[in-house]
């Protein structure tokens, strides 16, 4: 019995991960030693750096340079600014607003010119937190309504009074909280 036990034991330590290792990151990072073209870089080194984003900024930082690096040396207006737009997303996170928010308005621009409205809104709740962060929850509010009708189309009305809820309570304006709370409840009615 005891050694059924201790087998079942070692079965159980060489089966499972060890509780420190990311099995995501870890194949993410094999590709990256395989891949081939630029572009191929540039999309795992923007996955990875996603990946680390909450978890590690400063990790998540250098590999969305480095991807943001190859994505100029590629000279391709579209990769430059999915990477600028995650650069903003990790220098928010790292208490960087001024440069963040400087990446993240020369992304939007560019979004806007290409008429790229999946982008230009993942861009725009990418700037939305980034307010947050900084505490300019007028901004977020002045933000929300100027990009309302745009987002509208592509999310639910909802997505917008949550924004409205949060903005305004943070703002310390109760009537408003009120207001956008009754109307995001009656819409989870309906």
């Amino acid at each position: 019995m005891k050694a059924y036990f201790i087998f079942l034991i070692l079965i159980i330590l060489f089966y499972f991960p060890a509780a420190g290792q990311n099995t995501f990151t870890d194949s993410l990072k094999k590709e990256l030693i395989r891949a081939s073209s630029d572009t191929q870089k540039i999309t795992l080194l923007r996955r990875l750096g996603e990946a680390y984003n909450f978890s590690n900024a400063d990790t998540s930082f250098i590999y969305t340079s480095e991807a943001l690096r190859l994505a100029e040396n590629l000279d391709d207006p579209f990769l430059i600014s999915k990477m600028q737009t995650q650069m903003c997303a990790t220098l928010a996170i790292k208490g960087n607003f001024l440069l963040a928010l400087n990446y993240g308005l020369t992304a939007l621009k560019y979004f806007e010119q290409s008429n790229d409205s999946i982008n230009m809104a993942y861009c725009m709740g990418t700037l939305q937190l980034l307010y947050k962060e900084m505490g300019d929850y007028d901004r977020v509010i002045k933000n929300e309504r100027e990009s309302g009708d745009f987002r509208d189309r592509i999310l639910k009305s909802s997505s917008r009074d949550a924004v409205y809820v949060y903005a305004y309570d943070k703002a310390n304006l109760p009537d408003s909280v009120l207001f956008y709370s009754k109307k995001l409840s009656f819409s989870a009615l309906n």
